[in-house]
């Protein structure tokens, strides 16, 4: 019996891995945050709402030492996979009053 042509696709452990952690944080006025984007390059951030100019980025990770209500909003991580292909991913951070 003769096997049909086909072909195997195996996508590796990229295709639904989560590239930022946390995806969803809650954090109180003037508590630290960071979220860790994995990259193979050096990522770039955006956030929806403020410029990214006061934010510590070390190592792909956005650090905020006390985040103030105006740091909600969405965070963007743009990378590249170890392929070379690019990624972007979102994560959201919400901030509640003290």
């Amino acid at each position: 019996m003769q096997q049909p042509n086909c072909v195997l696709l195996h996508l590796g452990s990229l295709a639904h891995k989560k590239l930022i952690q946390p995806g969803f944080q809650t954090v109180v006025e003037g508590d630290p945050f960071a979220f860790k984007c994995q990259s193979e390059k050096p990522p770039m951030w955006s956030h929806n709402l403020s410029p990214m100019l006061y934010y510590k980025i070390r190592e792909g990770s956005i650090f905020i030492r006390r985040a103030k209500l105006s740091d909600a909003g969405l965070y963007t991580c743009k990378g590249t996979y170890s392929n070379g292909t690019y990624f972007m991913e979102t994560a959201v951070l919400e901030v509640v009053g003290e």
